[in-house]
């Protein structure tokens, strides 16, 4: 049960067993870029990201900071403790 959201020249996803910090994974035609979901700060990566781009990650934040906050790291937790 990934995170995906499909925007204009784009495809922004988050991991359900990904690391911190809170961040998604932005494709577009030419790379992959992650954003800091927090500050929407681009974080690591290449490719361009246009406007329209932006603008889904702002619409979306609320959306993902709670996907983070209730799948990701319950999820991680569940697996520290079952090591």
């Amino acid at each position: 049960m990934a995170f995906h959201k499909q925007c204009p020249d784009a495809e922004v996803r988050i991991h359900q067993t990904d690391h911190d910090p809170p961040h998604c994974h932005v494709r577009v035609n030419d790379g992959v870029v992650k954003f800091l979901i927090e500050t929407l700060e681009y974080w690591k990566g290449r490719g361009t990201i246009r406007r329209a781009v932006r603008k889904c990650l702002r619409d979306h934040q609320t959306e993902m900071l709670d996907y983070w906050y209730r799948v990701v790291v319950p999820l991680r937790q569940a697996q520290r403790r079952s090591e």
